[in-house]
């Protein structure tokens, strides 16, 4: 079995702690944001994760959600959210998934985002493309073409910070609104980025999102022919809390346009 083929396996066997949880919010904490929260089965998943990837690949190090050390080196390192939308988790809301990306030398290798409801899987290696995998039928991902006027929006509203950040946050969705065909929130920014990888969507904006959140979905995104940057233009700066831009060229582009970055306060 190959490395790639590997990874999957263990992806699914820890799709399964997701769909088998009870009671999940008896086993729910609060950690420090806004409603930033995290279950027994986010830390169940994550701990499962190290130990097969560990066995996969001894001496790999990590860089996960629910430690409390978040450090990124040159060394390869799995780039771990044990469950991505941990609030639809709780709610039941039955949208969110496991991503996993492989970090070696500070840029993405390889890919694997899971959502365990859909049992959809979303895979990509640099250099190789980006794929989608359900019902035993695998795609080959692209982006659309569509410039902003004719995008289906997706957007996070940064939600740790959102006491601070919720009047900038609502001033450019507002904008985006009516420069686009219409928004959307799902959540799970993991899942926004392989969407917007598949097509389903055409532009991805949140104010800040940590490393976990994009590292795979940045992999997924560029392998199919998307632009991601922060909202300053910059590269993502692997391994840091940073704003997101993300979409087909043509609505990247048009994002500038709409939003001027240098009027914007500094909260990014």
């Amino acid at each position: 079995m190959s490395f790639e083929e590997s990874v999957i396996e263990i992806m699914k066997e820890a799709g399964k702690i997701m769909t088998d949880s009870h009671d999940v919010e008896r086993v729910t904490e609060v950690k420090p944001g806004d409603v930033n929260f995290v279950t027994a089965y986010d830390l169940a998943v994550q701990k499962f994760l190290t130990e097969r990837l560990s066995a996969l690949l001894p001496g790999v190090k990590y860089l996960a959600e629910e430690d409390e050390v978040h450090v990124l080196t040159d060394a390869p390192t799995f780039i771990i959210d044990p469950i991505d939308g941990t609030t639809n988790f709780i709610h039941g809301v039955g949208h969110s998934c496991i991503s996993v990306a492989l970090c070696e030398g500070g840029e993405t290798t390889y890919a694997f985002i899971y959502d365990p409801y859909r049992e959809e899987l979303f895979t990509a290696v640099k250099g190789k493309g980006a794929y989608s995998h359900r019902k035993g039928k695998s795609t080959k991902l692209s982006v659309t073409g569509h410039g902003l006027r004719d995008s289906l929006i997706i957007v996070g509203t940064d939600p740790y910070r959102k006491s601070e950040t919720w009047p900038l946050t609502m001033d450019i969705f507002a904008k985006l609104l009516l420069a686009g065909r219409d928004l959307r929130r799902s959540g799970s920014a993991a899942l926004d980025l392989a969407y917007l990888a598949a097509g389903r969507y055409d532009l991805f904006f949140e104010l800040m999102l940590s490393p976990w959140d994009y590292a795979a979905g940045m992999l997924l995104l560029t392998e199919a022919g998307g632009v991601i940057t922060t909202m300053d233009k910059k590269p993502l700066p692997m391994g840091q809390k940073c704003s997101v831009v993300a979409g087909t060229p043509n609505a990247h582009r048009d994002f500038y346009r709409e939003i001027r970055v240098a009027d914007t306060p500094r909260v990014i």
